[in-house]
This record gives C-alpha cells, sequence and structure tokens, in this order.
C-alpha cells in the first residue's frame, strides 16, 4: 500500500524540479516537506539516477551556480565537509573486498555506491540551505516545511501501527516511511522541536498555523512511543531534559518529577504495550552467544553487545581508516563466527559502525561534527539574535540523534534524518552569522561577476566572511 506513495510523490517532485529553475527557495522548501516519501519515488530508467540524485543534484548544482564554489564559514562546515571526505574514503576502501560479494546476482560494489551516494548526497543540503536561506522569513519558512515533513512521517507511522502497512506495523511497532521502527522514531523523535519552536516561539504566524505544529509536535510524540524503540525513548527524554533546561526551568522541574513518577509509582498507569516493552529488556534471551557481557541479556541487547565485540575485532584490524564502506554488514559472518555470529547485520551503533568501517578518522570526524553542532546551538542560544530560540532546537535535536545513534545506526542509512539534521544545522549556522542586521555589517561588493553568473543577484558576501 505505501508504494502507491509513488504516485503523488511523482508530481510533487517533478513540481519541486520545476521550482528549483524558477524560484529555487520554493524549491527547495517543496522538497523539504515531501522529503520523507523520497524512498517511495519513482525509479528512472538510468541506472543510478533516481529522484533523490536528480532533485539534490540540481539543487546543489544551482547552488553553485548562483554564488560560487564557497563553502560557509569552516568552523561550521568543516565538519561536514570532513563527513563527505571520510564516507568517500570508506567507500574507495570497501572496493576491494566488495567485489567478493553479491545482492541479487549484482556486485555489492553497485550496493555500497548507492548508499554512498544518499548519505553524501543529503551532506550536500547543508550547503545549499545555508546559502539560499539568508533572511529569517525564508527561513521560517524552511522550518515549516520540515514540520509539514515530519506530519508526514508521523501519519504514515501511526497508520502503519494501526493497520499493520509494514511487516513492522504487523507486529506491533510504526514503522511507516522510514524501513523500521528506531529509524522512525530518531528521525520523528530528533525534529519534533522544530514544530514545538514553530507554535511556542515565532512571532507572526497566525492561530491555525501554531496549532497545526503544535499538533505535529503532539503526534510526534506518540508516534515515537509507538515505535517501541527503547533507545529513542531515552534520547527523547534526555533531549527534552536539554530543550527544558534551557527554555523553561519551571518546566524541566516539572518534567523530570513526571519522568521520575512514571518510572517508579505511577509505572502501573503507563500504557500495557510500553510496560511490556520495558519489562522484557530484563527478560534472557534463548540465543547465547560466545560473548561473556551478552550472557543472560534480553536477545536484543544481548546482540547490540555481540555487535560492539565484532566491531572492536575489525577497528583493530584496521585501526587508522576503517575497513571500508558497510564492511560490518558484509563481513560480520567473517569478524562474527568466533562468537557465534554468523548472520549479516548492521551494528546497531553509529559509533560501532563508523570505528569498524572508518577507523579512527571516521570518529574524528564525528567528535567535531558533535563539538561543532554542540557550539553552534550555545552561541545561538546565547546571541542576541532574535532566532536565538533556534539554538535550543538544534541542540536538543543534535541531543536526541548522538543518545539515539548509541544504540542504532539509522543516522547513515536512513537518509530521511540525516537530510532533515544537515538542514537544521545549516539554518542555526545562518542564523548565528546573520544574527546582527545587515545595516549593521559591512558590505563587501566582489570586484567583477563572471560572466557564467550574471543571470541572477550578486549574493550577499558578508556572510561569507564572518
Amino acid at each position: 500500500m505505501l508504494d502507491n506513495l509513488q504516485y503523488p510523490y511523482a508530481v510533487l517532485a517533478a513540481l519541486a524540479l520545476g521550482l528549483l529553475f524558477w524560484r529555487p527557495l520554493a524549491g527547495l522548501v517543496v522538497i523539504a516537506a515531501i522529503y520523507p516519501m523520497d524512498p517511495f519515488s519513482p525509479r528512472l530508467p538510468v541506472p543510478g539516477l533516481n529522484t533523490e540524485t536528480a532533485l539534490l543534484g540540481v539543487a546543489f548544482a544551482i547552488t553553485v551556480l548562483r554564488f560560487g564554489a564557497r563553502v560557509p564559514p569552516l568552523r561550521f562546515s568543516g565538519p561536514v565537509v570532513a563527513f563527505i571526505a571520510v564516507m568517500g574514503m570508506a567507500f574507495l576502501l570497501a572496493l576491494p573486498w566488495a567485489v567478493r560479494f553479491h545482492v541479487e546476482d549484482v556486485s555489492a560494489v553497485w550496493a555500497i555506491f548507492k548508499f554512498w551516494k544518499s548519505v553524501t548526497f543529503s551532506a550536500l543540503l547543508f550547503f545549499t540551505t545555508y546559502w539560499w536561506f539568508a533572511r529569517p522569513d525564508d527561513r521560517q519558512r524552511m522550518l515549516e516545511a520540515l514540520s509539514v515533513g515530519i506530519f508526514i512521517s508521523c501519519i504514515a507511522g501511526l497508520l502503519d501501527y494501526a493497520l499493520g502497512l509494514t511487516a513492522t506495523g504487523a507486529s506491533g511497532r510504526a514503522s511507516g516511511l522510514h524501513g523500521d521502527p528506531n529509524a522512525m522514531a530518531e528521525a520523528v523523535g530528533s525534529m519534533m522541536f522544530v514544530p514545538l519552536y514553530l507554535a511556542t516561539r515565532v512571532q507572526g504566524l497566525s492561530s491555525l498555523r501554531r496549532l497545526f505544529h503544535g499538533g505535529v509536535y503532539g503526534l510526534s510524540f506518540l508516534a515515537v512511543v509507538l515505535s517501541l524503540s527503547r533507545g529513542n525513548w531515552v534520547a527523547l527524554v534526555v533531549a527534552h531534559a536539554v530543550y527544558l533546561l534551557l527554555v523553561s526551568r519551571p518546566l524541566f522541574f516539572a518534567g523530570a518529577a513526571t519522568a521520575l513518577l512514571l518510572a517508579t509509582v505511577a509505572f502501573p498507569l503507563l500504557p500495557k504495550v510500553v510496560r511490556e516493552r520495558i519489562e522484557v529488556t530484563a527478560v534472557s534471551g534463548t540465543t547465547v552467544y560466545q560473548v561473556p557481557y551478552a550472557v543472560g541479556l534480553e536477545s536484543s541487547a544481548a546482540t547490540r553487545v555481540v555487535f560492539a565485540k565484532i566491531g572492536a575485532d575489525m577497528f583493530a584490524h584496521s585501526p587508522l581508516w576503517g575497513n571500508g564502506l558497510n564492511a560490518f554488514y558484509f563481513r560480520t559472518p567473517e569478524f562474527g563466527a568466533k562468537y557465534g555470529f554468523l548472520d549479516m547485520k548492521d551494528p546497531h551503533s553509529l559509533v560501532v559502525k563508523l570505528a569498524a568501517e572508518s577507523g579512527a578518522i571516521g570518529l574524528a570526524v564525528l567528535a567535531w561534527v558533535v563539538w561543532a553542532v554542540f557550539r553552534c546551538g550555545r552561541r545561538l542560544w546565547r546571541s542576541d539574535s532574535r532566532e536565538f530560540h533556534l539554538g535550543a532546537v538544534l541542540l536538543a535535536s543534535g541531543t536526541h540523534v548522538l543518545v539515539a545513534s548509541l544504540s542504532t545506526d539509522s543516522f547513515l542509512y536512513a537518509k530521511q534524518i540525516s537530510a532533515y539534521f544537515w538542514i537544521l544545522y545549516a539554518l542555526s549556522v545562518r542564523a548565528y552569522v546573520e544574527r546582527r542586521s545587515s545595516e549593521e555589517e559591512p558590505s563587501v561588493v566582489p570586484v567583477a561577476v563572471p560572466r557564467w553568473r550574471r543571470f541572477s543577484q550578486r549574493a550577499s558576501a558578508a556572510a561569507s566572511q564572518l
């Protein structure tokens, strides 16, 4: 049933593509709003060229034509460039061993290439968003587009839970458009602070629009709960603690007291499906792996312990630059045989995945990204910008992604998560760079404008100098 989304999505994608040539700002807003449906886009007849490739490729090309081959301030964009470089390095390292594997009678090189392309293209949204959304009003439109996309994800997830549209939905866990419940919970949970911000902190919105965004926040909370993703439940609590600690101390203490009550005396009042999911954590699994710390744990937790051990072995095999992109999945039987694990599986941890596949270099870039996001959010929150509350949104969103990534690697394979995160980061960076009014900033005019760029107005050069 979800496959039928390709028909309305194809029309909307064609509209977005046309807008990119006519009004790029509007085109990017439409792309963001419909991006959760992208996995169900119709496949184009050219191998390797899908709807995502066309939309994001054109968006980036138009951005370069309009603003030139420049990067935003390196203290913010440097980690994004490094992330793209690490993914490229990991792809090249995978080529020697990937030729030995096949996916549906096709070389694994092709599958790994498509994975690399998707991860890289979603990161390019950081640059397109930064350069096009220089005005506060434009940034607000993009944030509202993200809220619409979150709404689409929530509705699909809740329908999946109620009607069993996917295999996981039929087994009682909401998945929707994102492939698995953990990915759905991370996609929705990490971005739910955007509609909360729009509903409570943005000036000039109509009551109807505030009501919509407030409703999206409520649906997001429900979708994360029904995903039954315990890692994302923890991330949800920690991220809200960060947000409320910054925005409202009374609400923070009220929320902390509520969480404490629900975890103790009020635990029986929780929905049955939630109680059972928590209680099963303490139930020993039937599979026993040859890893001491996995003994006596529930099967899901025990598997993650084994994955961590396998990842440590892969890291020791190539500690500097890792074993290549998707090496953990394809080479799990090779490194996991001595622990009694012979299936091809993802590591269910972004940290384990980067350690195994891109080594110390990948872990260093991850730490750099975390630090850059934290620094941007903190500086924006402490600035005198009228959008300073967006700093709290970025910090809360980044916290959810970071905590959830300890027990899932959805950030890399669910492109909706990474795309929205890079967009939010770019909006926050631009809000910080433009924190002062344009009248207070010196105007830097280019000496000459290349002929191939004269079809458009000149970009504000002042922003790139800050």
